[in-house]
């Protein structure tokens, strides 16, 4: 028995890539069970453990380590509410599944954004699925500190929670619409229907996988999504499942991809996208002069974490535009708005102007990557973590752009960075 043993039996149960939170952290968490179990005798804690499913449940606890808060990854969260706006308009009810869900953040977020969007509650129902009873018992619960509320526009907590001396209360009428239950996406029997679900969502679940854990754990996302259905996942996948051939939907940073490149699901106009921004920059300047909205208020989308950030992603200004350096926001602001040639162009200038930064290398580099310029992204991306090693959505597009090119290992090293990056924050 080795540490090896160890770490083949949490691949086998959770698909997990001891590598990419890092080996030590495996080693940790199997000694703390050890301890715990067997007076600190790995010897005759193996033996306990692969006999006992309670315990190896016990061992999954240990490692997983939950990094969630509330509207995390906004766009996401937007991209779903406008996309549901839209799927409503042609009658019948809404599925969404969440998975994983840790402390029920994400499945609370989704209910409370189609609220916000103005979806007939009756219409729609979101389950929280995750691996960890632990965590499901916390999302049951839904008493959250103020950790999970971050950024600037919290407008939302005040809509959609109570104060109480424990921490903040979702309310029941967004309670009404979520359900959690246990389960592992990668076991074979898996108690959820095929063909079910309008938007999978699976965060930065599948960074945390090999190579080919990722691909059988995408084709049951598949198989649990309807063929016209949306699967939304994290910034570091999305490049994953574009080498597996699936298409991205035209929406800025939302990394949502149609399940089948046969049934199209079209992204909303143009102007319904522009129209949602003014309305949160107006619901985030109501924020700021605490003008209260009464509960059954509908603002679309205005309940995001990025409202302040959209509110400041105008178009540039006269100045920029008559030849003054953009700025990062300006940047992003193109982006935002399709025009990448442009935002490349205004990147390359802030930097020749104002001088290296990790945050502006970074952006190359995203740009770069979008226009289909992997060598030049890598060289973006690099340079970024010259200036700031511990970038952790660097090291994961980095990481990415590596592994289309089949260099695992390197790939595999700096999912570990990123992994030990998170914990360090967690």
């Amino acid at each position: 028995m080795t540490m090896a043993d160890f770490r083949a039996l949490l691949k086998r149960r959770m698909g997990l890539d001891a590598e990419s939170i890092g080996i030590a952290a495996v080693e940790r968490a199997v000694r703390q069970r050890a301890q715990a179990i067997a007076g600190g005798d790995e010897a005759a804690y193996w033996q306990l453990l692969a006999g006992s499913a309670l315990e190896q449940q016990e061992l999954i606890e240990t490692v997983v380590v939950p990094e969630t808060s509330f509207f995390r990854h906004a766009e996401s969260i937007d991209a779903l509410a406008l996309l549901a706006r839209q799927r409503a308009a042609h009658g019948g009810a809404l599925r969404i599944l969440s998975l994983p869900c840790s402390s029920g953040e994400e499945p609370y977020t989704i209910a409370m954004a189609l609220l916000d969007a103005g979806v007939d509650p009756e219409r729609y129902t979101v389950l929280g699925m995750d691996i960890s009873e632990r965590l499901l018992a916390r999302a049951e619960q839904g008493i959250y500190g103020r950790n999970a509320f971050r950024g600037e526009a919290l407008d939302y907590r005040a809509r959609h929670f109570t104060e109480t001396p424990q921490g903040y209360s979702v309310m029941p009428r967004v309670r009404a619409h979520v359900r959690f239950q246990p389960g592992n996406l990668l076991d074979p029997g898996l108690g959820l229907p095929a063909d079910a679900y309008d938007f999978v969502f699976c965060r930065n679940l599948l960074i945390y996988f090999d190579n080919a854990t990722q691909e059988t754990a995408i084709g049951v996302l598949r198989r649990l999504c309807r063929r016209d259905g949306v699967i939304f996942v994290g910034p570091a996948e999305a490049s994953l499942l574009t080498r597996l051939g699936m298409r991205q939907i035209d929406m800025a940073r939302a990394f949502a991809f149609r399940n089948e490149q046969d049934a199209p699901v079209d992204a909303p106009p143009r102007r319904v996208l522009m129209e949602s921004r003014t309305r949160r920059s107006m619901a985030s300047a109501f924020a700021s002069k605490s003008v209260s909205l009464p509960a059954s208020t509908s603002t679309p989308a205005s309940a995001s974490a990025s409202a302040s950030a959209f509110a400041r992603r105008s178009r540039p200004n006269d100045k920029q535009q008559a030849g003054a350096p953009a700025s990062l926001d300006a940047i992003q602001a193109l982006a935002d708005a399709g025009r990448l040639d442009e935002a490349r162009a205004a990147a390359t200038a802030h930097v020749e102007t104002h001088g290296a930064s990790a945050e502006a290398y970074y952006l190359v580099g995203l740009l770069d990557d979008a226009a289909n310029l992997p060598v030049a992204a890598e060289a973006a991306y690099r340079k970024t973590l010259y200036l700031d090693p511990g970038h952790r959505q660097a090291l994961l597009h980095l990481a990415s752009l590596l592994e289309t090119r089949g260099e695992d290992a390197p790939a595999r090293q700096l999912r570990a960075r990123a992994a030990r990056r998170e914990n360090s924050h967690a």
